[in-house]
């Protein structure tokens, strides 16, 4: 990161960049105390399952909003930033509300409803962020830059996470989990409001806003989502996204009440699939460049079923930590080519208002796929429905399997490639052939600087 900050020759933009990468940590570390950890402190409250798989489906749905409501208020701003930061405040202060509130009231409700208004404050501000963003970061090195700010955050991330889980795990242990949620949901409400230092800092450019005489509506989108090809494409990630979320959201509830893991173990599992999607982008970007964007996610997409039938099929720690790290590798490709997608797709003039809208419909759709996992896990819980040996929460992830598998199969074929791309190699040489040497390249790698190092010493 320094060597990509020190090329940048306006010292301006140069500090800008590096307080936002000052930013994401913050962020991360925020989510790694808090955010990853809302379903344990709301479990403690005696929250069902139904409530578990719905706290991320509204967070999800508030996220979406948020994000249209704020591309809407970007048409009416003069500075990006206040809103920005007011924003900011907000969301971190929200975990303070989140904490003493429950814990006033004893109900799980009232977190939800408060993280969820936390999750739509940040992401109101989100569009102003990314305008802003997008006029800081040098074109020739946006990809550079996020990628290297990306992994910043994945570490922050992974680190948080995992303190977090031994807080919590210590905490548990000397009779005070209660005081454990406090601290963690404390510090990550200082943390998050500690961004507004290197938001402050950052250098705004003078703002375009955006022509409203030619704004692309809402209604326009929903018209174009059968009869063009990125229509298609949206219906396409939405049918993923939907069938994902039936059985995603019912994890923690699957971990924590039928497994009874630990809260280290906990933290283990789901910050595996999460920190390694960031590590693995890289392999993933020079195949979509070299094949198109759509084979990748047809690649992926085909793989995203059968993990679900993974979680169906075994309950092993040690077979569901070896299902995140390739659930990892698998959703690296599939999100990093869906985003390359729309920037493919769509001319950069309507990119910002396409952009909010297609994750407006997607998170609709992980809402709704949340409300049907819980809703059909809550009513299978209460009839203690057992078939051949697999329980409530297992049945409704084969439930999953076959709804991602069918509307993969359904909707995979819908849309094409928009840009030119070789003719790609069969599936198996994304996840066999490829790997294999992708490995061999970077173990060689690895060993030559092995003996560069030992060199040195040796001349010493």
């Amino acid at each position: 990161m320094e060597k990509l900050l020190n090329s940048i020759e306006d010292s301006k933009v140069r500090n800008s960049l590096l307080n936002s990468v000052r930013d994401g940590v913050l962020w991360a570390i925020m989510f790694g105390f808090a955010e990853n950890y809302i379903v344990p402190f709301l479990f403690y409250f005696q929250a069902s399952v139904f409530l578990s798989s719905l706290v991320q489906g509204v967070s999800q749905f508030s996220l979406g909003l948020g994000q249209l409501t704020g591309a809407k208020i970007l048409l009416f701003l003069r500075r990006r930033k206040n809103l920005v930061r007011g924003m900011v405040f907000l969301h971190g202060f929200s975990w303070i509300l989140i904490f003493f509130l429950t814990w006033k009231t004893g109900n799980p409700w009232v977190g939800m409803v408060l993280f969820s208004l936390g999750i739509f404050a940040s992401n109101l501000g989100s569009p102003a962020w990314a305008s802003w963003m997008n006029d800081l970061v040098p074109p020739r090195q946006r990809g550079v830059f996020w990628g290297k700010r990306n992994r910043i955050i994945g570490l922050a991330q992974f680190i948080s996470i995992l303190t977090g889980g031994v807080v919590l795990f210590l905490g548990k242990r000397a009779g005070h989990e209660l005081t454990s949620f406090g601290i963690l949901f404390l510090l990550a409400a200082a943390a998050r409001i500690s961004c507004l230092m290197p938001l402050s800092r950052q250098y705004e450019p003078e703002f375009h806003k955006p022509d409203r005489e030619s704004e692309f509506h809402f209604y326009v989108f929903l018209g174009k989502l059968f009869n063009t090809n990125f229509g298609r494409f949206t219906l396409f990630v939405m049918g993923i996204n939907f069938s994902v979320y039936v059985s995603a959201s019912l994890i923690p509830a699957y971990l924590l009440k039928v497994l009874k893991v630990g809260y280290l173990e906990y933290s283990l599992i789901t910050m595996t699939s999460a920190i390694l999607t960031l590590m693995f982008m890289p392999y993933w970007g020079p195949l979509a460049d070299r094949y198109g964007n759509r084979r990748v996610l047809v690649a992926t997409g085909l793989v995203i079923p059968f993990l679900a039938l993974g979680w169906t099929l075994f309950s092993s720690l040690w077979a569901l930590l070896a299902i995140q790290i390739f659930s990892g590798f698998v959703w690296a490709g599939f999100n990093l080519c869906m985003s390359n997608y729309i920037y493919d797709a769509v001319r950069p003039v309507n990119l910002p208002k396409i952009y909010a809208y297609f994750n407006t419909l997607n998170t609709f759709s992980m809402f709704t796929g949340t409300l049907v996992g819980g809703a059909l896990a809550d009513l299978l819980i209460h009839w203690d429905v057992r078939i051949a040996g697999l329980g409530p929460l297992r049945l409704v992830f084969f439930l999953s399997f076959l709804i991602r598998l069918g509307l993969f199969l359904m909707l995979q074929g819908r849309f094409k490639e928009v840009r030119p791309a070789e003719t790609s190699p069969p599936i198996r040489y994304f996840y066999v052939d490829k790997p294999r040497t992708y490995l061999m390249a970077r173990f060689r790698r690895g060993t030559l600087r092995l003996k560069r190092v030992s060199r040195l010493f040796k001349r010493e």
